[in-house]
């Protein structure tokens, strides 16, 4: 599944915290580029630790993964399967995404392999 490991956006009003937003609302900017330099609000795929991201159709690696380290589930105090939080697109190779106090850097793939599932 594409989505599987992926930051998605969230553009439209969706259930609470810890809801499963619809398709449309989670594949918002998985093949669409965010606009540069603004921050937007995104659902980040944390069940298996926040460990990739795929934005404007190219698939990006967090610097430092973000999970319990327990099998790479949702960090602490995060809702799983999805975490509701901001991201920027800094530059064509760097994202931020930020929720909870918390931060994860992205960087694109240079490959743009898509990453393996949850181990």
């Amino acid at each position: 599944m594409v989505l599987a490991g992926v930051l998605v956006a969230l553009v439209s009003a969706c259930s609470g915290s810890g809801g499963l937003p619809d398709r449309e609302v989670l594949a918002a900017y998985s093949e669409t580029v965010p606009p540069a330099g603004e921050t937007v609000t995104f659902y980040a795929l944390t069940h298996c630790g926040v460990e990739h991201a795929r934005i404007g159709g190219h698939w990006w690696t967090a610097q430092e993964p973000l999970s319990t380290g327990e099998g790479g589930s949702a960090p602490p105090g995060w809702d799983d399967p999805y975490q509701q939080g901001r991201l920027t697109l800094e530059s064509a190779s760097r994202a931020v995404f930020r929720a909870h106090g918390e931060e994860v850097v992205f960087q694109r793939n240079a490959d743009d392999r898509e990453p393996p599932g949850c181990r």
